[in-house]
């Protein structure tokens, strides 16, 4: 069985309508170009919205952050993932459970003399 909904002649069907030639408002109030889909709500258009710049800190030491000096990176959030503690939680050191296979020996030793750096009180390279 079918319904057939019969429209008064004066209202509009608001379901994919566009712009009539030339350009139309819509019901939000904002120009829409001839052709362009018409809203049916009153919602304006979406806008992209604008980045916020950010603080500029970095992590230095777990849950320490602080902002970095010009041209500074944290030696803890560049090395971090590759750290441990040591036992007595003081200190870091390499992780012995790094795959050799992905990290060249290079970028062991590289984070190896970065913890000792960090040990030593230095936390910017």
């Amino acid at each position: 069985m079918f319904y057939y909904v019969l429209m008064n002649a004066n209202e509009t069907n608001t379901k994919n309508t566009r712009a009539k030639v030339g350009g139309e408002t819509g019901m939000n109030g904002q120009h829409y170009d001839g052709g362009q889909f018409l809203p049916n709500t009153t919602m304006g258009k979406k806008t992209k919205s604008k980045r916020s710049k950010g603080s500029g800190k970095q992590e230095i030491a777990p849950y320490v952050w602080e902002v970095a000096p010009e041209g500074k990176r944290s030696i803890f959030a560049k090395y971090n993932t590759m750290w441990t503690w040591d036992v007595k939680g003081v200190s870091f050191k390499l992780f012995s459970g790094l795959n050799p296979d992905y990290y060249s020996n290079a970028v062991l030793l590289e984070a190896q003399e970065a913890a000792k750096l960090w040990n030593s009180g230095q936390r910017w390279i």
